[in-house]
């Protein structure tokens, strides 16, 4: 679990400076802030008692703490949800690469997969029948009530059944590593093609980032992330060597998810699909993330999504579109000129007014200069207003 997320569940935390969050040492009596938590690093450390260490040993120590105290998730139960993910993600990988999950297989193949990434990520499969999975935890001993709380199980009115059928299942790590949720593909073209998972204990779309804790090495090497919307998206451009992606999991980006980001990059490479639900998906995401404080650029790609433009292309090209991507703020503009009626005088001043404020930049001037097709002297009095 990310440990950030988890320890706050028990003590307030309050961010101290970069990655760093303090909070009330829990372990000693003290009226000061003294208990560090480092996201960057997931550990945690108090220099006035000497406590210290992952979030597992936090949890140990909290249950022996708080035990009996009505906890949101006691630790030996979180131990045993993630056990039970894990059981999961077992069960799903051998049944893909079982004679019974070949079709399924075949199509990540087609679709560019490799084995290994098969193997490494452990992406598997969920049989159609709707009980394969409920039967397995009943077998082993698992409460179909817990099993239900984190996604795995749903409840008719007669009986519990598997969440998850016919489906490629792709695990979702939170940020230090472990195992808090699954997405559901379709194998080929059937609806939806996500079945996403709900909000659990262990899961929470808002803090969450597709890829995080795969690419958060990389980001921080090379300074910027490519945020991509889609799960294969994620996986195609990893996989093709460019390792510091996330996906957005095909929501809005939100607060909880710039905190992850920003404590490792302020600079974001927006490559959304090609069609007009990505490019205005891009358009807002830009938005949010400048307002939130970061740098941001927008990669546009012709048509289709990034998974198929390096199939198609081949990741060189896709490489030269990221090194070429655009000032949101350019990408924003062209967007919205795009909407304006050019024979109009009235909707092109009103194009000009409702510019943003910016410090009138040489290439934000002869930018729109171009884009307007109007001389660069008569945009720069829109820029400072």
């Amino acid at each position: 679990m990310e440990i950030v997320d988890i320890i706050s569940r028990y003590i307030p935390l309050r961010r101290k400076n970069g990655h760093v969050y303090q909070g009330l040492c829990p372990f000693h009596i003290s009226k000061e802030p003294t208990l560090e938590v480092d996201r960057q690093g997931q550990v945690f450390y108090c220099p006035v008692c000497g406590n210290g260490g992952d979030v597992g040993f936090f949890l140990k120590k909290i249950g022996a703490i708080k035990e009996g105290a009505g906890m949101e998730i006691p630790p030996e139960k979180e131990i045993r949800l993630i056990e039970a993910l894990l059981l999961a993600a077992l069960f799903y990988h051998r049944i893909l690469i079982s004679p019974g999950g070949q079709k399924a297989f075949q199509y990540l193949l087609e679709r560019g997969v490799r084995e290994e990434t098969i193997r490494d990520r452990m992406i598997g499969y969920a049989p159609r029948q709707r009980d394969a999975l409920t039967k397995y935890f009943l077998e082993k001993g698992y409460d179909p009530v817990e099993m239900t709380e984190i996604g795995l199980l749903v409840r008719n009115e007669r009986m519990y059944q598997d969440r998850y059928y016919n489906r490629i299942m792709l695990p979702v790590e939170d940020v230090g590593g472990s195992l808090v949720a699954f997405v559901g593909r379709s194998v080929g073209t059937g609806k939806p093609k996500y079945l996403l998972p709900p909000d659990t204990p262990l899961f929470h779309k808002r803090r969450s980032l597709f890829n995080f804790n795969k690419a958060k090495e990389a980001i921080m090497e090379n300074g910027e992330v490519v945020l991509v919307e889609g799960y294969m998206d994620a996986l195609s451009v990893y996989q093709a060597g460019i390792a510091n992606v996330v996906a957005s999991q095909g929501t809005s980006i939100t607060p909880e998810m710039a905190d992850l980001l920003r404590d490792y990059t302020k600079k974001v490479i927006i490559c959304y699909d090609g069609d007009d639900a990505g490019r205005y998906g891009a358009y807002h995401t830009s938005k949010t993330l400048e307002e939130l404080g970061f740098d941001v650029k927008v990669a546009l790609i012709p048509e289709g999504d990034p998974d198929e433009f390096i199939r198609t292309k081949g990741v060189e090209e896709f490489r030269r579109i990221l090194s070429n991507a655009a000032p949101a703020r350019h990408f924003r503009w062209k967007y919205d000129w795009g909407k304006v009626d050019k024979e109009s005088a009235v909707e092109k001043l009103y194009f000009l007014m409702q510019l943003e404020e910016e410090e009138a930049e040489t290439e934000d001037v002869e930018f729109l200069a171009r884009l307007l097709e109007i001389p660069p002297q008569k945009i720069i009095p829109y820029l400072q207003r």
